[in-house]
Parts: C-alpha cells; sequence; structure tokens
C-alpha cells in the first residue's frame, strides 16, 4: 500500500474523541455520573429523579458541545478536501492530456474494470511535488440564536 504525505483520509471518529472529550470539563461529568450510578440503588426515587435532573443539563451541555464540534470537524474536512482538490485540479489535467484519457471516474464510483490505468498513483506524486504541507484551522461554526417557544 503506497503511503502519501499530502493527500490523508482522516477518520474523524478515530480522532473525535481525543479532540473534544479532554480535560476537566469530561473528568467531572463522568465522575459525577459514575457517583450518581453506584449510589441510585440507595436513593430514594425523589433524590433519584433530583439527581438526575441536576446532571440532565450537564450532560445536554456536552453533548450540543460534542454536537457543534463534530460539524466544524467536518466542516473544516470539506473546506481541506476541496483545497486539495484545487491543487489536484491541475495534476489531473495533466495527466488527463498525458494519457489521452477519454473520461475520468471517481475510484469510490467504479465498480470493476481495468484498474491498471489508473491515475491516483501519479496525482498523489503530482500533488507530492507541488506541494508538501496544507496548513489549516479547525473552522468555527456561526453561533445560533436559541429558538423561542412560542
Amino acid at each position: 500500500m503506497q503511503q502519501c504525505r499530502t493527500v490523508s483520509v482522516i477518520r474523524v471518529s478515530q480522532i473525535w474523541s481525543r479532540i473534544l472529550f479532554r480535560g476537566r470539563e469530561r473528568t467531572s461529568i463522568e465522575n459525577d455520573v459514575k457517583s450518581f450510578q453506584a449510589e441510585s440503588a440507595k436513593l430514594t426515587p425523589a433524590q433519584r429523579t433530583q439527581r438526575e435532573q441536576m446532571l440532565q443539563p450537564r450532560v445536554l451541555a456536552i453533548q450540543t458541545k460534542a454536537q457543534i464540534r463534530s460539524s466544524e470537524i467536518e466542516a473544516t474536512r470539506e473546506k481541506v478536501m476541496a483545497t486539495i482538490g484545487g491543487y489536484a485540479q491541475p495534476v489531473i489535467a495533466q495527466l488527463y492530456t498525458q494519457r489521452r484519457c477519454g473520461l475520468i471516474i471517481d475510484r469510490s464510483t467504479a465498480l470493476g474494470g481495468n484498474m491498471a490505468n489508473d491515475l491516483t498513483a501519479d496525482v498523489v506524486k503530482g500533488l507530492d511535488a507541488k506541494i508538501t504541507t496544507i496548513t489549516f484551522n479547525r473552522e468555527t461554526l456561526p453561533a445560533q440564536q436559541p429558538v423561542t417557544a412560542r
């Protein structure tokens, strides 16, 4: 399997937990939930309900933050892929002309065929010759206005 420096596929789900759920915020809520679960059998129904109601806003806040971060990571991925696509387009056009291609199909859409004419490795080599690093920041989504009940 060929490794490349320029183009890499990031599994958002793998890095997601490392980015989002570190620090005191996570530890604090995890400890409180574990404590509640351990003590739950000893509590009266009213006490259990009260503790659940106290934990719920914190859990919802973490879940909301997780959803926002997930959307930001996806927006960042899309922007980076568009940037890479912009760099790749001239390389693809050059290879298309050199190889006298009649049609180029994204590999992920091909069900079969002669993969000996696959341009991927040459596109990666062309990108590696053109760029070595892409610098980017995580996209920040605009703050959403709270929905008011009517």
